[in-house]
């Protein structure tokens, strides 16, 4: 499998969710910290195993004790040329797909990974139109 990250892209979150945050607890300095690392990527996967599982995608800290730090959240597949969103049992049959999805607390100078698989991030970008508009962030 090869893992092509096409773009790491701030997320502008919208003041809806902005008030449930601060509504379930997640205020000041929290609420701070947890928006500024988070973004949006958007990956292009080639040959890809069978069994795809986007939540395997992350950056990983020895520290944790599963080894994982954060992964991928609210994943969607697209077609390869992005022309339009599929399912992931679309994805499964496709040697070429991509995935956008929300991580937290990224770190630009660490990989992304998927199993064995590394691949470096390009600087931050503002998210392009089509994404904005398929991505829509929410409180997890």
């Amino acid at each position: 499998m090869e893992l092509n990250v096409l773009g790491v892209h701030r997320v502008d979150v919208s003041a809806k969710e902005i008030k449930f945050a601060i509504e379930t607890g997640l205020t000041g300095k929290h609420l701070k910290d947890h928006l500024a690392g988070l973004r949006l990527i958007e990956v292009l996967c080639t040959a890809p195993p069978k069994r795809f599982d986007a939540g395997l995608l992350g950056q990983y800290a020895k520290s944790k004790p599963d080894g994982r730090s954060q992964i991928a959240y609210d994943e969607r597949f697209l077609t390869a040329d992005a022309a339009r969103e599929i399912q992931p049992d679309e994805a499964a049959k496709a040697s070429v797909f991509r995935v956008a999805f929300f991580l937290h607390f990224v770190n630009s100078g660490k990989p992304l990974k998927y199993a064995r698989v590394e691949a470096s991030l390009p600087p931050v970008t503002p998210a392009p139109a089509r994404l904005r508009k398929l991505c829509k962030y929410a409180f997890p």
